[in-house]
């Protein structure tokens, strides 16, 4: 696309896993910009942790919940072989892999401009993860900090009742004050 004179400034935008590792591609392609929506500035075990005792813990047992801690802390820390199948089709590795491409280190020395958007209703992407990017960025002068009130992880309205995945097959629109921030954000870098 850098060939296409029609083309004044390549941006590269990520989702959720997407916006996890969107700011190494950036780096590594060159672009002109990184727009990380929904993306979260934790581990992936860690999200697998969060996730589990938000969805079900009040469906555990004080004994379930200390194991799942006592098992992801474990992920987290490395200590569970590569090979260990977690799933079918998901190892341990998978996890580790990921890991390499956390974004905040990434995130801390860029010079390319940063837009990072979440939605405040996002249950895979949680408000706090957004806390923390504030926290770990938000005095970089490069880059942008937005939270959406109101919508969930697919940046669509919701009242936040349901948390299941089964919410994003409702019919739904994007959030057109998504859609204007980031055209306005590009559009002030070129």
């Amino acid at each position: 696309m850098k060939s296409i004179p029609q083309f004044s400034g390549i941006y590269l935008a990520g989702h959720s896993m997407g916006g996890m590792v969107a700011p190494w591609i950036a780096e590594e392609a060159g672009v002109d910009g990184v727009i990380v929506l929904a993306g979260s500035p934790v581990k992936l075990a860690q999200i697998s942790l969060d996730q589990n005792l938000d969805l079900a813990g009040d469906q555990m047992t004080e004994e379930q919940k200390a194991q799942t801690i006592e098992f992801f802390t474990q992920l987290l820390n490395g200590e569970i072989p590569e090979e260990t199948e977690l799933s079918p089709g998901l190892t341990a590795g998978y996890y580790y892999s990921l890991d390499r491409y956390f974004c905040i280190p990434i995130l801390e020395k860029t010079e390319l401009p940063v837009l990072i958007a979440n939605a405040e209703l996002d249950f895979q992407s949680p408000k706090h993860y957004f806390d923390v990017f504030v926290e770990e960025l938000g005095d970089r002068p490069n880059v942008t900090l937005e939270l959406f009130e109101g919508l969930n992880h697919l940046f669509m309205e919701t009242d936040g009742k349901i948390k299941s995945v089964e919410e994003y097959s409702r019919p739904g629109y994007v959030s057109v004050e998504l859609i204007n921030l980031i055209a306005k954000w590009i559009e002030e870098l070129e």
